[in-house]
């Protein structure tokens, strides 16, 4: 795979953490997706690329290595599982976990293919994998009289947060269904944008509908009047803010509530896989929001991600945050892992020091704000992203940019592109 994306700050633990990323995505991305490359359970989980693909986009170029697999994944999911996605592709654990709707994990049918064509701009993988993505939107998932998720359907949750004791790892704190149906009004805009992309404007129209109806039982089942979740968590105010299921005035409240419970829990990262994706990326743009997702990202004490850093690790841990306890023992949970790509700090870094506000889906326009964080881009490389798609630019931002830099990138023809590409010794 092609590597697209770079970061070096004036940070080193930073840095390390950054490398430890990379290297997880090296370890794991080997013939197929594994979350870890030890364990038994060294195998093609799905709910653990659904969080992934975004970030491994950035970073190399996984157009056809993701896409063959998830031409097995719906293989599996079609031709076997009557329309339900397998926890793990290819499935070996059919004995042991026969296919059942999950969600997330079954999720990745549509948060995958949407991810590579975000990095890629080539609409062939979306047109692949439709009759995947409508089967498991239309029939796969389980649903109850209101259309989201029924209520005895498994569910993970937020798996494995800190708070979880080694041999319990379901407990958390935030209920399960929430986090479910919260994914499930996700994956439905997804879907409805993805229709529009391929043209099929009646199903566009009808997942649109589908999606305002959905988000309002969301709303009377979840969420109070004044915007407070029914599971007062971290994981579920990131999760409903990052997906926008709050109204308006609702946004503001759940900004402060979720900056409260951030202070209260000690500025560290007490949510999870589910969670942390989100968290220190949307829940507010206020420069006290920013300064405290910075101190989240620079914690040094468990759960933390810098924890791992000091601890001499040299790829993300999970499942557990203290896999090496700070008396150097391993974590006696049987669920232990050093090598544990899922958890998405990566994108995180690009997000803050490198945003691109897409205006539309082409990438044709790039507008790039780097956040303030108290720490330095590193002047010869900083924050770098190559496009994968057709005209896009290699972008990186330099410590002596001016403070708001804007791009407009122009369309490239090959020519050209190949020209620049000599030109930057590439």
């Amino acid at each position: 795979m092609e590597r697209l994306g770079h970061f070096e700050s004036s940070h080193e633990q930073i840095n390390q953490l950054h490398r430890n990323v990379v290297w997880g995505l090296r370890g794991n991305f080997v013939s197929i997706p594994t979350d870890c490359p030890q364990r038994d359970e060294r195998l093609g989980w799905t709910g653990d690329l659904a969080i992934f693909a975004r970030t491994a986009g950035s970073l190399y170029d996984t157009t056809d290595m993701l896409g063959s697999w998830l031409e097995d994944v719906a293989a599996e999911q079609l031709c076997d599982n009557d329309g339900v996605p397998s926890l793990v592709t290819p499935n070996c654990l059919r004995d042991e976990h026969p296919p059942i709707p999950t969600a997330i994990w079954g999720d990745v049918i549509i948060l995958a293919p949407s991810d590579l064509h975000r990095d890629s701009g080539d609409v062939v993988v979306l047109e692949r994998q439709y009759a995947s993505m409508s089967t498991w939107i239309d029939r796969g998932i389980a649903r109850g009289e209101d259309g989201l998720w029924k209520e005895d359907a498994f569910k993970f949750g937020d798996w494995l947060t800190p708070e979880a004791h080694p041999d319990t790892p379901g407990e958390c704190r935030t209920d399960p269904q929430f986090v479910a149906n919260a994914y499930l009004l996700h994956v439905t805009r997804k879907m409805q944008e993805i229709c529009r992309l391929l043209g099929k404007t009646e199903e566009s129209d009808r997942d649109a509908r589908e999606y305002h109806r959905l988000r309002a039982a969301f709303a009377d089942e979840y969420i109070s009047p004044n915007g407070r979740p029914v599971s007062d968590s971290q994981t579920a105010l990131a999760l409903a803010l990052q997906f926008d299921l709050f109204g308006p005035s609702q946004r503001e409240v759940a900004i402060k509530r979720l900056d409260h419970l951030v202070r209260k829990n000690g500025v560290q990262g007490r949510y999870r896989i589910r969670g942390n994706a989100c968290h220190t990326r949307r829940p507010g743009r206020q420069r006290s929001s920013l300064a405290l997702a910075y101190r989240m990202l620079q914690g040094a004490q468990c759960p933390s991600w810098l924890y791992c850093v000091l601890q001499g690790a040299t790829t993300v841990w999970e499942e557990r945050w203290d896999s090496l306890m700070p008396d150097g023992s391993i974590n006696p949970g049987e669920m232990t892992s050093f090598n544990h790509y899922a958890l998405r700090i990566r994108r995180q870094l690009y997000a803050r020091h490198h945003r691109r506000d897409t205006c539309r889906w082409s990438w044709m326009e790039t507008r790039r704000h780097p956040a303030p964080s108290g720490w330095k881009l590193d002047e010869r490389q900083g924050v770098s992203y190559e496009s994968l798609r057709k005209g896009g630019l290699r972008v990186a931002d330099q410590r002596r940019r001016t403070r708001r830099p804007h791009l407009r990138s122009t369309q490239l023809d090959s020519e050209s592109l190949v020209a620049r590409r000599r030109r930057d010794g590439r």
